[in-house]
């Protein structure tokens, strides 16, 4: 996770690992195309593995996949919000609820989903190793901050001004997937969902930048 910000306001934005590898089994399993999911395809090739699941196993694991997923970026933007990681509290709830996540092997936490489970147990090792050499190339110190440190500052000065509050109040956060497109969406939490395109464009990152800071001061 990188973090930039004054003594007053924060932004944070992360490249997750269990995003990736949640998105990962979508695809492996072709999940799409069961139901539907909102966010694009993974940049890249993914393999074919649907003969791993029975029809029945692919059924479930589809109608189970979103809420999984849900938990998974909640649990992201958490953390990516809290503005005192060091409470020893804190740690051990993250802790505990990231366990809940990812218990492999035997993934007990998708028990209700016999489906999702058993392709958890299969895959999730293969896409968490693509998810982390996916995610490689973007993180320091190979490559600098995805989102430009002059727009961010902007932003939140600009947010302050507008809203007429302290920066202390500002702080925003952006989950930044490896997926096809200039794509973004702000979560219900107000931190963003972006594509590596979304972030990397001037105009993009701007509109998300303001979206997100002016939830946290709303």
């Amino acid at each position: 996770m990188h973090e930039a910000g004054t003594a007053s306001w924060r932004f944070a934005d992360d490249i997750p690992t269990v995003p990736h590898a949640l998105l990962y089994l979508r695809e492996a399993l072709r999940l799409e195309e069961l139901t539907s999911f909102e966010v694009p395809r993974l940049i890249g090739e993914v393999p074919d593995r649907r003969p791993l699941l029975t029809a029945s196993e692919r059924s479930d694991a589809a109608g189970a996949w979103p809420g999984w997923w849900t938990r998974a970026v909640e649990a992201e933007v958490e953390e990516d919000l809290v503005r005192d990681p060091t409470d020893p509290s804190w740690r051990a709830q993250m802790a505990e609820r990231r366990r809940q996540l990812t218990d492999p092997p035997v993934w007990a936490s998708l028990g209700a989903h016999p489906g999702l489970q058993h392709a958890a147990q299969l895959l999730y090792g293969e896409a968490s190793r693509w998810a982390s050499d996916a995610r490689r190339p973007y993180l320091p110190p190979a490559r600098r901050h995805l989102f430009e440190w002059p727009l961010i500052r902007d932003a939140a000065e600009a947010t302050a001004a507008r809203y007429e509050v302290s920066p202390g109040t500002i702080n925003g956060a952006a989950l930044i997937l490896l997926v096809q497109g200039d794509w973004w969406q702000q979560l219900p939490s107000g931190a963003a969902l972006c594509s590596v395109g979304a972030a990397t464009d001037p105009a993009t990152s701007a509109a998300i930048l303001r979206q997100v800071f002016a939830f946290s001061v709303a």
